[in-house]
């Protein structure tokens, strides 16, 4: 399976975690809880009510999520066929569970009318509506249930199914399985992967932003009712690699569908704020793919190499967009912005800073960008060293799919970057960032580490930077790996100048892996797996 299909009933309206919505027609069923005044709430989020993400399957086949409002705990429990939708839905406290029957935001608005027999007329389409028990009494148009009822909806005239059968989490496949010291890891990544899945009405399509919350303005988030950002997607994709490979190559398809005719991937895209035709995100693409691939079988024989295929084209053309478009300080590459005709945000330092993916870094306070090149005046660790890295996935996938002169041409110019990186960017016991006038920058983030995932040091100066990079006052500690060094003085706990990212700590652990220094990075992955665990235990989120 890809991306899945507009079709059936799924979770996938973003804006509620309790609602049910068939497609391609947009009918939909939600569930809320009623306190004894009738006061009504529906507006389950992470910061609002929402107790557990259950199973969750690809397709939205089957889903539970458990609630609170009202001293009152909602479980609900879903399972579908192609047309029919069982849920039940059993409320533990002092509410009454109620459900909701209308049309989901962004289809054609057409009325949904339920006789007192329990059809649902929908345009033309029409449905049966069974509860069991039937429902205590109706409020508008909402229906009171009973504390613990199951609903049944299936087109007229269709068959009733084994409603025991459709709820039974057994019969579905499950996802991604893991014990012992990863404890329920994958279990909770599958869910946070699966949950986030959403429909983009305005497109007709399925996508799978990072966080419904962070996509949508009714979730108390920054867009309409969704949104893509590159390096993230290229995250999601990989992470989904490890539940379905073809799901995998679904996800990575929504953003190498966005590159524009220069071969940019840009920053976001979203259904209200456009594109970002001035800037990219960190080059990811061609790494995150390459382990996707690799992870999705034993051998070339067994592997998605339809994964490669599909993205091949679309990453040579960003890698070398990069190459073109983004040369600075010391003929090395740096972040920039460039202008776009009527947008006066355009070619500036803000967005520049937004290119890196980490907006608020204390690496970029007293950047300027030149009007040449529309790039930072400080050349980039972390950007070269991505870069680098791209061309040696890029040349792994070329050899893969037979292409031998471009895999070789790869390796070629990754050498030659990384040499470069090599011996315009070191600086006594590190890589640092490199001013155009040739002074040193003295922040310090876990960009410093990239080199190393770019096999760029020799074997001495890679534990050189692990040790001091990786000391508890500077990025050691615990948690580990927080965005900006401890001993950074632009060093806070807000968004990119001290939280902990996984982006950022999964690219510097995979550099210093490289080198094999184990004793640095066993306990950096051992505090890493214990605050991702201890978060999901306690809150069902990441």
């Amino acid at each position: 399976m890809t991306t899945p299909a507009p079709r059936g009933w799924n979770t996938w309206d973003v804006r509620f975690h309790t609602g049910w919505t068939h497609l391609p027609g947009g009918l939909r069923i939600r569930f809320a809880l009623r306190d004894a005044d009738g006061t009504r709430f529906d507006g389950f989020t992470w910061r609002h009510g929402l107790v557990r993400l259950g199973h969750h399957t690809v397709d939205g086949r089957f889903a539970s999520v458990e609630v609170t409002a009202f001293d009152t705990n909602l479980s609900l429990t879903a399972g579908g066929g192609a047309d029919d939708l069982v849920v039940r839905a059993a409320a533990t406290g002092r509410a009454a569970p109620v459900l909701l029957i209308d049309e989901a935001t962004g289809f054609a608005g057409r009325r949904v009318d339920v006789s007192p027999d329990g059809v649902v007329a929908h345009g033309t389409d029409r449905w049966m509506l069974e509860c069991e028990p039937a429902p205590v009494s109706r409020d508008g148009g909402a229906w009171v249930l009973a504390p613990d009822t199951t609903v049944h909806l299936r087109p007229v005239g269709a068959p009733p199914v084994d409603v025991r059968a459709r709820l039974d989490p057994a019969a579905v496949r499950p996802g991604l399985r893991t014990g012992g010291w990863l404890g329920d890891s994958g279990d909770a990544m599958t869910r946070a992967l699966t949950w986030n899945t959403v429909y983009a009405p305005d497109l007709g399509r399925v996508l799978t932003p990072t966080s419904r919350d962070f996509v949508c303005a009714e979730r108390e988030g920054f867009y309409g009712r969704w949104a893509l950002h590159t390096w993230d997607t290229f995250f999601t994709g990989l992470v989904a690699a490890w539940v379905d490979p073809a799901y995998a190559e679904g996800i990575f398809a929504q953003i190498l569908d966005q590159a524009d005719a220069r071969g940019m991937l840009p920053n976001r895209v979203s259904d209200d704020k456009g594109r970002t035709d001035d800037r990219s995100q960190p080059p990811v693409g061609a790494y995150t793919v390459l382990k996707a691939y690799l992870g999705s079988g034993l051998s070339p024989r067994t592997r998605h190499t339809a994964l490669l295929r599909r993205a091949y084209p679309t990453l040579r053309a960003w890698h070398a967009w990069w190459s073109a478009a983004r040369v600075g300080p010391h003929d090395l590459l740096a972040w920039g912005s460039d202008p776009v005709p009527g947008d006066v945000d355009s070619a500036t330092v803000d967005r520049a800073r937004r290119e890196s993916g980490l907006d608020d870094s204390p690496m970029y306070d007293d950047v300027a960008l030149d009007p040449a090149t529309h790039t930072m005046n400080l050349a980039d660790v972390g950007l070269n060293a991505l870069h680098v890295v791209d061309a040696e996935a890029l040349s792994t996938i070329a050899a893969a799919l037979g292409d031998a002169a471009a895999a070789q041409s790869y390796v070629e110019s990754a050498a030659a970057a990384a040499a470069r990186v090599d011996a315009t960017l070191w600086d006594v016991d590190r890589y640092r960032n490199r001013w155009a006038d040739g002074a040193f920058s003295g922040h310090s983030s876990p960009t410093l580490l990239y080199p190393l995932l770019a096999g760029v040091p020799s074997p001495d100066r890679a534990r050189a930077v692990a040790d001091a990079l990786l000391a508890p006052e500077a990025l050691g500690g615990d948690p580990p790996l927080p965005s900006t060094a401890r001993d950074d003085p632009g060093f806070s706990t807000r968004y990119w100048r001290g939280r902990v990212w996984a982006p950022m700590a999964f690219l510097a652990v995979e550099g210093v892996r490289r080198y094999g220094l184990d004793t640095h990075t066993r306990p950096i992955v051992d505090a890493l797996l214990r605050l991702f665990l201890d978060e999901w235990t306690a809150h069902s989120h990441v």
